[in-house]
């Protein structure tokens, strides 16, 4: 034979042996990073750590095999026979997420899912299910460490635990500030002002055990202090002069004479009023002290959130304002779902709105000014003109007044056969003073049991 035509009988047994295309072997999923997240997104809030309907729970490779009541959610390597697989692609009577309780997988979510369980389901040896958010460390009720064993020259044990910080990270603390340095940052942080070359003379000059001790002492006991301090509550609790319409010159939101609870808090900083008192003030100063005027202005908290052309609105801030002011919570989110981080379920959101659900506004007559009259209902198309006298104050105005559960976070769609939320006086209030008890306004920092605003 000769050579050409021994090559070409080869090529010839060479392209008949081989398939025309070579099968590509298929990309394993990563459960990590393309399984998890996808469950995570779509499945958790009723299949994880809060909350497992029927049992099952999605969270972890572990439980995912376990399965529920209904039975295996997967079947390694057969997609046609696992449950996860059906509800997610196959049954439309029963697919999941449940109408309302989040969005659906996409065709491409589906067909991964459907991957993963055909080549095996398999996930890492040590996937752990989600963290309990009850364990986290805000739900933990609060204790006293111990004191680090330092030689920290200063007699606050605050110092004593940033020394032993800086010591374990191999830092070296800066020395002591000079007296002038000290006189001014104290007066900036108590007052917001810089000391008069008076004062600072005569600080130098006082050679007494106490000096330091009485000139804060006598910050404390300035307007100024409340003043100062005051700016950063108001912060936290929402507090602005006008809601933006100034050039409207309407009541739509009331906030003409807002600046009344201003100054409550600020007197309330220099009487030295207990923290857990202001915040019950804030939000029920109508039935602690009905008679008090004095007090009865600290409802402006919640006339600062008022929505004249929505009451809904009105309602939904009370909730959302009031649970990040004083229980560092996202409530809003638990309007439409239970909370796929906070152990706050979409039940407790409403039972927690039926605190608010009684109340209205009302002017009150303020000695001394005109009669501002009846705070006027909403009427459509209607503008009132800002009220200049007297004081916005809540009451209940229809006390007997309960929340009604509804979903997707319309109001309209309320759930006609399921009864009205009673309102959760009890875990509320625990939980405020768990976490304000015995706060005060002014302790004087530097002292053993020192927790003040």
């Amino acid at each position: 034979m000769q050579w050409p035509t021994l090559v070409v009988s080869c090529c010839v047994s060479l392209c008949v042996s081989l398939p025309l295309h070579a099968e590509t072997p298929p990309v394993p999923i990563d459960y990590t990073k393309q399984i998890k997240p996808l469950l995570q997104a779509h499945c958790f809030a009723c299949h994880g750590v809060l909350k497992q309907e029927s049992a099952l729970r999605l969270d972890a490779g572990k439980f995912i095999l376990k399965g529920g009541e209904i039975g295996k959610a997967v079947v390694p390597g057969n997609s046609a026979e696992s449950l996860l697989f059906q509800v997610i692609g196959e049954d439309p009577d029963f697919a999941m997420p449940p109408e309302g309780q989040g969005r659906k997988l996409t065709p491409d979510d589906v067909a991964l899912i459907r991957t993963w369980i055909d080549q095996g389901a398999h996930f890492p040896a040590n996937d752990s299910p989600e963290p309990a958010p009850t364990e986290h460390w805000a739900f933990q009720p609060v204790k006293r460490p111990a004191i680090p064993q330092t030689n920290s020259p200063s007699q606050n044990p605050i110092d004593a635990f940033l020394l032993a910080r800086q010591l374990e990270g191999g830092l070296t603390p800066q020395p002591q500030a000079d007296k002038t340095t000290r006189l001014r940052r104290l007066y900036l942080d108590l007052i917001g002002l810089p000391p008069r070359p008076t004062e600072l003379s005569a600080f130098l000059n006082d050679t007494r055990p106490d000096a330091w001790q009485r000139v804060i002492d006598d910050l404390l006991s300035r307007p100024q202090y409340g003043e100062r301090w005051g700016r950063h509550w108001m912060d936290v609790w929402r507090y602005s002069d006008w809601y933006g319409r100034r050039g409207a010159k309407d009541m739509t939101n009331s906030y003409s004479l807002t600046w009344r609870w201003r100054d409550w808090i600020i007197r309330s900083l220099n009487e030295d009023k207990a923290y857990d008192v202001m915040v019950r003030q804030m939000l029920a100063a109508d039935e602690l002290a009905p008679n008090d005027r004095e007090n009865l202005v600290a409802t402006g908290f919640i006339v600062r959130n008022f929505y004249r052309w929505n009451y809904h609105t009105w309602l939904k801030d009370n909730v959302e304002h009031t649970a990040k002011a004083f229980l560092g919570l996202t409530m809003n989110c638990c309007e439409c779902h239970d909370h796929k981080y906070d152990p706050i379920s979409q039940e407790e959101y409403f039972a927690f709105r039926s605190l608010f659900e009684p109340i209205d506004l009302r002017h009150d007559r303020v000695p001394g000014e005109a009669d501002p009259g009846p705070f006027p209902d909403y009427k459509l198309s209607v503008r009132n003109g800002p009220v200049r006298t007297g004081m916005v104050r809540i009451y209940d105005r229809h006390p007997d007044a309960l929340a009604r559960f509804y979903t997707g976070g319309l109001e309209q769609n309320i759930v006609k056969d399921k009864p009205p939320s009673k309102p959760v006086r009890f875990s509320f209030w625990a939980e405020i003073k768990f976490r304000s008890n015995r706060l005060s306004c002014r302790q004087p920092p530097g002292t053993p049991d020192s927790n003040r605003l």
